[in-house]
């Protein structure tokens, strides 16, 4: 009788964390800490992700070369570009559309 308890117990405690877990994984964090993206907000990103090089490094089913110099000069790039002005106007055209 004891052990069906403790394993009831066990397993909400389970459920529950998985619950609190999943609920994180779905909120994406943005650079105004609202928690979640706007549409126009992940469509500026990607078109900066782009225009940086970084979409052209992850094409392809294998993983990029993250530790490579081309690699980490676009990363570099986009983020540059991502806390720059270039974010700023991708944003403003998006939310104009």
């Amino acid at each position: 009788m004891i052990k069906k308890i403790q394993l009831t117990a066990v397993l909400f405690a389970s459920l529950v964390a998985g619950a609190a877990m999943a609920q994180e994984a779905t909120e994406v964090p943005n650079s105004y800490g609202t928690g979640t993206l706007t549409r126009a907000e992940v469509k500026a990103d990607l078109e900066v992700w782009n225009r940086s090089g970084m979409g052209q490094l992850s094409r392809g089913e294998s993983t990029p070369k993250v530790f490579s110099q081309r690699y980490r000069q676009a990363y570099s790039e986009y983020v540059r570009m991502r806390n720059g002005p270039e974010y700023q106007e991708a944003l403003k055209k998006q939310k104009s559309k």
